[in-house]
């Protein structure tokens, strides 16, 4: 009797094992790092006059050098220190400080297949990537 409740036991202790074991998929260790971040302001310098820019579309490409493959980020010049907002609160009136701000977004090795095309792999080699 006492035998058999040992085997009773170690079969229902192996079965869960087993469901478990069948349940788990392979997966790879793909970590999400935290994006880069480009800012700054943009000024006009026509006739050596140096007038911030407070509406504007920024785009950047860049290229991972010795590749074709061109990634391009975008961003807008938008007010980042309000003084006034209207009766509403929701739209600046009077604003302070205008910059932009670009994020790029970067996963570490092994980098997913099925990635999004603008996300830059951080490999363990060194990289190079140019601003075009």
């Amino acid at each position: 009797m006492f035998n058999s409740d040992i085997k009773k036991n170690w079969l229902i202790w192996l079965s869960c094992a087993a469901l478990i074991f069948i349940q788990t998929k392979p997966t790879s260790a793909i970590l999400s790092e935290p994006e880069t971040l480009i800012y700054g302001q943009v000024f006009n310098q026509y006739q050596n006059n140096k007038i911030l820019v407070t509406d504007a579309q920024i785009k950047w490409n860049i290229r991972k050098k010795g590749s074709d493959t061109i990634h391009t980020y975008q961003g807008a010049v938008e007010c980042i220190k309000c003084q006034q907002y209207d009766t509403e609160g929701l739209n600046c009136i009077a604003c302070e400080k205008y910059a932009y701000l670009i994020k790029i977004p970067q996963e570490t090795s092994p980098v997913q297949e099925t990635a999004n095309e603008s996300t830059l792999g951080l490999l363990a080699d060194n990289q190079q990537y140019d601003l075009l």
